[in-house]
């Protein structure tokens, strides 16, 4: 296949398939999150937040992917899990800002 096969998509398709794709694994992550937080498996809550960070950091370098959804977590148990996974940091630094702002818990300021 030569270099820049489009697949049948246009760019624009692309990015909006990638894009959903993002969306829906955020989501699944920071669902099974929920659910091993709330069976009291911290270990796995934390991986899957790990998870989501990685994607949130991937579509944030990639740019123009929005990953801000309807998460269907109340906001709470999303600041629970958060902060839970800020403090598991160590020697790796967690991007707490970038998951505050694709987790809805901080105001997104109006672009101009």
């Amino acid at each position: 296949m030569s270099e820049g096969a489009s697949f049948g998509l246009s760019a624009e398709e692309a990015e909006k398939e990638l894009r959903e794709l993002l969306r829906l694994r955020c989501k699944a992550s920071l669902v099974n999150a929920v659910g091993d937080a709330m069976q009291g498996n911290s270990a796995s809550a934390m991986s899957e937040m790990l998870r989501l960070e990685q994607l949130a950091v991937f579509a944030d370098e990639a740019g123009k992917l929005d990953l801000v959804s309807d998460w269907e977590v109340d906001p709470g148990m999303r600041q629970r899990l958060l902060d839970m996974y800020a403090k598991t940091g160590g020697e790796q630094p967690r991007d707490v800002k970038l998951l505050e702002r694709i987790l809805g818990l901080v105001p997104v300021p109006a672009e101009s």
